[in-house]
């Protein structure tokens, strides 16, 4: 998962355990919703860009 606006990614195999963090110390649950816990921005999940050709 990509974060255009913030420039960083989060690689799929910690999405779980970075969701259970963010709503345990911080209630927020922006992952689940596919959304930057930083900033908000809608998350691009990279393996599923379309390839131009």
């Amino acid at each position: 998962m990509y974060c255009p606006r913030c420039e960083r990614s989060i690689k799929k195999d910690d999405l779980e355990r970075l969701n259970e963090e963010l709503k345990l110390k911080f209630q927020r649950d922006s992952l689940e919703r596919g959304e930057c816990p930083v900033c908000g921005t809608r998350l691009i999940d990279l393996t599923k860009r379309k390839v131009a050709q």
